[in-house]
């Protein structure tokens, strides 16, 4: 997997990501535009808070978890610095981003 380097001692590995620049390093050198985390009952706490402070902190645009246990898709945007959420167990949702686009269908995922 690609490591996303945050700072000079945090390393997070998120379990999907999407750029829209190219990436030149064994690691990223610039926040990825969207981070998602599948939650674990080990690492729900970590993914809720710790990693969606640190993804935000970095302005990862999009951050968006999966539960698991609860069959639940959380999508937040980062709007003035901040996660609102924007979409809860969507069908289908549209990222746009500064210099590109994801149309995600999430609908076969719990099967």
């Amino acid at each position: 997997p690609l490591d996303w380097k945050m700072a000079e001692d945090t390393v997070v590995q998120p379990n999907v990501l999407i750029v829209c620049k190219r990436i030149q390093k064994k690691y990223l050198d610039f926040p990825p535009a969207l981070v998602a985390e599948i939650l674990s009952p080990s690492t729900a706490a970590k993914d809720r808070n710790i990693k969606m402070e640190l993804y935000r902190a970095q302005g990862v645009r999009y951050y968006c978890i999966l539960d698991i246990q609860f069959k639940k898709i959380e999508i937040y945007e980062l709007i003035n610095n901040l996660y609102e959420p924007v979409s809860v167990n969507p069908f289908t949702f549209d990222f746009t981003f500064d210099t590109c686009e994801a149309h995600v269908s999430f609908e076969d995922l719990w099967e």
